[in-house]
């Protein structure tokens, strides 16, 4: 979840609690005010009441449904005024009404009366509900309201975050382009945007010696490897060899051909990180395959392998000599790892190439198959996946690689779309 969202989930709980605390002290105040309200008026009419008899008004007028007055026999109960809650029958309503009901006895003149007044807390209660619906709608307004504004500005506090983030994010190791950061006058996000600067220049820096290093290493190397195999191979020509100085020069041969195409692979990694290989074009990738399968037929053949193609018009915009040499490395691969007498598989389909051989179960991680020099039964695979990889990602391309049923098989997805950018 995003900072930002988390955020607004706190500030709204919180917000919440705190609204919800004083929706109910709101809502006990208020009770508080509508019953000492109550008290007030029973004590009012009480004393209107008591007003009313002193000025020789009957009390069968002065009798109603709330209020009732009677001659009292018991005079010890006078001044003992009384407040209680009761309920009391509604015929109309037909259920049973609370009320607050107040009792006292006087004594005026030489009688004693018995006064009973009685207040409805319908109208209470009515004004009470409508108090706090009101409150709950507006907390609610409140809160919406809160959210959005919260939205928007913390958004707009986090932009320059969530800028600096996405420019971290898309950047390239090797790009020329360098990292220009958002101005802002918040002094955390400055702070960051100063360290991530040090930071992509010091890894720049170190990523171009290394470039450098490889770029000279692997130019320097091609020359003693060259002189080195042409006198291996006058040595190996030489008729005065015996059969053990022949076999140690074999070995040396052989390693140094295996260092040369070592070397070339690291410097075409090299040129393919460092984004040489420019112009791109759209390339007929069904012709690429074709002209790669003439040119490995000897090896099929040699391998007696069962070869099945199924090959549709497939284009796609890239540099020619990297698409020839993704193709081949695939195509080598599967050569180079399919099973004597066994099946091989080349299928082009819209927007996809597969490879397909038939061959013993890997003994690595499958996620690592891309990585350089990863050993699988005591042998390399060398750098001809890592660079198919390489160009893949140059290009859009995606790659995948799954083992089912006994075969190999490397598919190739491409997205013509991606690829014009």
């Amino acid at each position: 979840m995003k900072l930002l969202y988390k955020a607004i989930i706190y500030y709204l709980l919180i917000s919440l609690l705190f609204l919800i605390a004083g929706g109910v002290i709101i809502y006990l105040k208020t009770d508080e005010l509508i019953n000492n309200d109550t008290k007030n008026y029973l004590i009012n009419r009480e004393e209107i009441v008591t007003t009313q008899i002193l000025n020789k008004i009957p009390i069968e007028y002065l009798n109603n449904y709330e209020q009732v007055i009677a001659v009292s026999k018991d005079p010890a109960e006078v001044g003992a005024l009384k407040l209680s809650d009761t309920l009391i029958y509604d015929i109309i309503d037909d259920k049973m009404i609370p009320y607050t009901h107040l009792n006292v006895v006087r004594e005026i003149g030489r009688n004693h009366y018995k006064i009973d007044i009685y207040k409805s807390h319908i109208e209470s209660k009515k004004f009470l509900v409508g108090i706090f619906k009101a409150l709950i709608y507006e907390f609610v307004v409140l809160l919406v309201v809160l959210s959005i504004f919260n939205f928007f500005i913390s958004r707009s506090l986090w932009f320059p975050f969530y800028d600096t983030l996405n420019k971290i994010r898309t950047y390239r190791l090797g790009s020329e382009k360098k990292i220009i950061y958002r101005k802002t006058n918040t002094r955390e996000f400055i702070e960051l945007n100063d360290l991530l600067q040090k930071m992509t220049s010091r890894i720049v820096n170190d990523y171009n010696s290394q470039k450098e290093f490889t770029e000279n290493a692997s130019h320097e190397i091609q020359t003693p490897l060259a002189i080195i195999n042409s006198k291996v191979n006058r040595l190996m020509e030489s008729a005065n060899l015996s059969e053990e100085n022949f076999k140690h020069i074999q070995s040396i041969y052989n390693a140094t051909r295996r260092l040369s195409k070592i070397n070339k692979g690291l410097l075409l990694l090299t040129k393919i990180e460092n984004k040489q290989y420019k112009g791109k074009k759209h390339i007929d990738l069904s012709q690429v395959v074709q002209g790669l399968l003439k040119e490995f037929e000897e090896i099929i053949s040699l391998k007696n392998l069962t070869l099945q193609t199924e090959i549709k018009s497939l284009s796609h915009q890239m540099n020619p000599d990297l698409a020839q040499i993704m193709i081949s490395n695939l195509l080598r691969n599967s050569i180079k790892y399919a099973l004597p007498h066994g099946f091989l598989k080349i299928k082009i389909e819209e927007k996809k190439i597969i490879f397909c051989n038939e061959g013993a179960p890997l003994s690595i991680d499958p996620e690592l198959m891309f990585d350089r020099f990863v050993k699988t039964d005591g042998q390399s695979l060398g750098l001809g996946l890592s660079i198919v990889k390489k160009i893949c990602d140059q290009y859009h391309i995606d790659i995948a690689y799954q083992y089912i049923k006994g075969f190999h098989t490397f598919i190739l997805y491409f997205n013509s779309e991606l690829a014009q950018n």
